[in-house]
């Protein structure tokens, strides 16, 4: 059966992919793949659904992966997180860490996470609307210690994704005007960039850009089959 589902990440020799059952990775040196198969299941969801890799994840050292999983409730959306531990031919999972508030109303979860200077970092924006404001909103930078989710500081309400360089949380906002904001690892905002212009995303519908990323000069921002590229720099 075809596989879909996945979450990529880089290696030092090449790259990987978390799928549902398994982690493949490939060496452009050997230009060959390993598999190692994961030994427990993902977990199921309200509806007895598996929940699934997601997006990006991201290589920690060696054996272990931090990987974002979704549900069928939260589908392209990351509610929670796990560790994969790569034993010798198979793969271990860790506890699940959860992004999510206890909130008193349904909300959406948009969050990311990444591993950044031996500790998980990540973003996580709970809605009730997307584009429609909310004073239950919340909109955070966090850091996960001892299994516990500590904020470092409110954001915008918005998707955030980190940098591929590890040198910045990007939020793409929610509300007019609709811009791109870079903040510190230590949640403060050095920059927002306005994304009316067409010539910066191209056709993409700025309200629904979903792919935004940075690695030294280079800014990418995609939706679907949609990617633009630009260069840029943060004085």
């Amino acid at each position: 059966m075809f596989n879909y589902r996945c979450a990529l990440y880089k290696t030092p020799d090449g790259f990987g992919s978390v799928l549902d059952h398994e982690v493949v990775e490939y060496n452009f040196k050997s230009k060959k793949f390993k598999i190692y198969p994961i030994l427990c299941s993902s977990p199921i969801d309200e509806h007895k659904r598996e929940t699934s890799p997601l997006g990006n994840a991201v290589k920690i050292n060696e054996t272990e992966i931090l990987v974002s999983m979704e549900d069928y409730t939260s589908m392209g959306s990351a509610c929670f997180f796990t560790k994969l531990t790569i034993i010798s031919e198979h793969v271990e999972r860790s506890s699940f860490m959860f992004a999510t508030n206890e909130y008193q109303y349904k909300s959406t979860i948009e969050s990311s996470a990444t591993f950044i200077n031996n500790r998980i970092m990540l973003h996580r924006c709970e809605f009730s609307f997307m584009f429609r404001p909310n004073p239950k909103d919340t909109s955070e930078l966090c850091v996960i210690n001892n299994g516990a989710v500590e904020i470092i500081s409110k954001t915008s309400k918005g998707i955030g994704r980190f940098s591929s360089d590890q040198q910045h949380l990007m939020v793409k906002t929610f509300h007019k005007p609709i811009v791109l904001e870079f903040y510190s690892l230590e949640g403060k905002k050095i920059v927002d960039i306005p994304l009316t212009p067409k010539g910066v995303i191209g056709e993409i519908d700025k309200r629904f850009l979903n792919f935004f990323d940075k690695h030294d000069k280079t800014l990418w921002m995609g939706r679907n089959d949609v990617l633009t590229q630009t260069e840029f720099t943060i004085d």
